[in-house]
């Protein structure tokens, strides 16, 4: 089976809303990347993976600065995103065009959004599930504001978002931003 990894990245996978091939992708970044036993050679699984040519890396961004990730949220997938988020391997944390995941989903639900069927408010829920997901990481293109700097800033006043981000356990109301 030849590869064309242009042709079969997880990212344009998620831009082909191709489900079964985005999940092909995750078993395959999971099987490569599994937890590294205490010896310090390569599984056998590995090493063929390796010589096959058929690592793929599903963080990887395309030109754009765009990870699987984001591309979904951008098509509004529902599915996708679920499927991402759930994936313990994606880097909820990674930023992308200089935002952060989380901080993308809050601009979005700061929006007057009227007659959208889609839900931000259940993405967010998804992404607020993660162990190791950052509500205090900040992002550069919003002046190094966070998560919650966002939601309070809003022309639409969502009471409801900033007082679920302030129930997050670790977020930082003392977080500093350019803007002070």
């Amino acid at each position: 089976f030849w590869f064309n990894r242009e042709l079969t990245s997880p990212k344009i996978a998620v831009e082909l809303e191709n489900m079964e091939l985005i999940k092909y992708f995750i078993d395959l970044y999971s099987q490569y990347n599994k937890p590294k036993s205490k010896s310090k050679s390569k599984s056998k699984k590995n090493k063929q993976n390796e010589n096959n040519n058929l690592y793929v890396d599903i963080n990887a961004k395309t030109a754009e600065d765009r990870s699987a990730l984001f591309i979904a949220l951008k098509l509004k997938n529902r599915e996708i995103l679920h499927e991402l988020i759930s994936c313990p391997l994606i880097d909820i944390n990674e930023d992308s065009r200089e935002r952060t995941f989380l901080c993308k989903v809050v601009k979005k639900m700061t929006r007057n959004n009227f007659g959208i069927s889609f839900s931000y408010n259940e993405i967010l829920d998804l992404a607020l599930n993660r162990n190791d997901l950052d509500v205090n990481k900040p992002s550069r293109k919003y002046d190094d504001q966070t998560c919650l700097h966002v939601a309070c800033k809003s022309s639409n006043h969502n009471i409801r978002l900033v007082n679920k981000l302030l129930k997050i356990k670790g977020i930082n109301v003392n977080a500093q931003s350019k803007e002070g």
